[in-house]
């Protein structure tokens, strides 16, 4: 009998992970009422990448390119698959 595989269960980063995460790859604190939704660890390594090539450090830039990534993405609820 075959058994159907585990499927990993994704869900959106929540607010402190995010924080955390704005922090450790810009050395920064997240804005004050900056929200951001729907976000992948992989948004993070791109918008570092982009702030690096373009010498971007300002924290407002870099959480719009965040939710500019998501966006892009198509994610708008922060739930995968709807």
């Amino acid at each position: 009998m075959l058994h159907k595989a585990s499927q990993p269960v994704f869900r959106p980063m929540g607010e402190a992970q995010a924080a955390q995460l704005f922090a450790a790859h810009f050395g920064a604190a997240l804005p004050q009422d900056t929200a951001l939704h729907g976000q992948t660890p992989g948004d993070f390594a791109v918008i570092a990448r982009r702030a690096q090539l373009l010498g971007e450090t300002r924290a407002e830039t870099l959480a719009h390119w965040l939710r500019e990534e998501a966006l892009l993405r198509g994610e708008t609820t922060g739930r995968m698959g709807v």
